[in-house]
């Protein structure tokens, strides 16, 4: 939600998907001025709707400039040997397979347009924590995964980011607290981030001045971001 409202602030077209068919807040759809925002029920696990996105997209608009992935889960939360496998499954298919369908069916435009992908990774890719198998090893994967896309398609013009961010005042850190696994968990509401700090700082890795960063792997919480960070918290 804040990843748009940030992206329409700064002028752009933006294509929404979520797997919640719920429109977003009136405040974010008013950003849009009715014209600049179109909302897609999207699932991340399911090719087909990944793919009907994509061709609204070149529809609508015939040109894709930037990909934001920033669809994820932390469940299942538990010891290894105690978690459900599948719910374990679907972590990694939501957090790496669903990131790789995405960057698939988006790269042709990318390409094009020689655009920026910016995916949203975390801490957790680097340490492990008590509970999140599923979601470091997910997290870890998606680094490789950017690097990898990096890689193949940087020479092509495609720019390439995987962003840590740190504990963020979002429905998955509410999840987080409830499970009290870890010390993540035991971090005050008060204290996490604003959802639109690392919004602010995604919709900057989209612009011309990111080019000039040459690593995929980046953290929020570097120096270099902390001038780009949105100050005023509103509404």
């Amino acid at each position: 939600m804040e990843v748009v409202a940030e992206l329409l602030r700064a002028g752009a077209t933006v294509f929404a998907g979520s797997l919640v068919e719920e429109p977003l807040p009136h405040w974010v759809r008013s950003l849009g001025d009715g014209a600049r925002l179109f909302e897609l029920c999207c699932d991340v696990t399911a090719q087909d709707q990944i793919d009907a996105a994509f061709e609204v997209v070149k529809r609508e608009r015939g040109h894709l400039d930037i990909l934001i992935n920033n669809a994820g889960i932390v469940k299942p939360i538990g010891a290894l040997a105690e978690i459900d496998v599948e719910a374990w499954t679907e972590c990694i298919d939501v957090n790496i397979n669903g990131v790789m369908r995405c960057t698939r069916a988006a790269l042709p435009q990318l390409i094009q347009s020689k655009g920026v992908i910016v995916n949203a990774s975390s801490g957790a890719a680097r340490m492990a924590m008590q509970g999140w198998s599923a979601y470091c090893t997910s997290k870890a994967g998606l680094s490789m995964l950017s690097r990898a896309t990096d890689h193949e398609y940087g020479s092509l013009g495609v720019k390439v980011f995987a962003l840590g961010i740190g504990p963020t005042d979002t429905g998955m850190q509410a999840a987080i607290r409830a499970s009290g696994m870890n010390p993540v968990a035991h971090i005050r509401q008060a204290d996490l981030i604003h959802p639109r700090v690392p919004a602010s700082v995604m919709v900057w890795l989209c612009g011309p001045d990111a080019r000039a960063i040459e690593e995929v792997d980046i953290d929020l919480r570097e120096d270099r971001f902390q001038a780009l960070m949105t100050a005023r918290i509103d509404p």
